[in-house]
């Protein structure tokens, strides 16, 4: 298990508690992290990572019925706090409704049947 700065994002090992650039407090980031080939809702396969942070992790990611690459942003399994999950479905529903050149396109968003939300961009 790491640890990562929520403001700097700089990464530190398990034992560490403050980022030793802007003195936060460090946050634990489990390596929990999907694997190439991984079938998620059996809709989108995992290529690899684009990034991750404290609530989840952004996948490069195909979608198999469209035939198109996506980008799959999962909230963290260890994330089971009724409030950041309902936080993540009203940003979901919220950046699906705008419609702007200069915004993300939101093309899908659920849970899966093991419970890991996700958002397709």
């Amino acid at each position: 298990m790491a640890k990562v700065c929520p403001k700097c994002d700089a990464s530190y090992p398990a034992d560490a508690e403050f980022c030793e650039v802007d003195d936060e407090r460090l946050i634990i980031v489990k390596d929990d992290l999907l694997s190439e080939g991984q079938i998620i809702d059996d809709r989108y396969r995992i290529i690899g990572i684009l990034g991750k942070g404290g609530m989840g992790a952004v996948y490069r990611a195909y979608q198999l019925l469209m035939d198109r690459e996506v980008a799959l942003k999962i909230l963290n399994a260890d994330t089971g706090d009724a409030n950041q999950v309902k936080r993540f479905f009203i940003e979901a529903k919220s950046a699906s409704r705008l419609t702007h050149p200069n915004t993300i396109t939101v093309f899908d968003f659920g849970q899966t049947s093991t419970g890991l939300l996700y958002m397709v961009i």
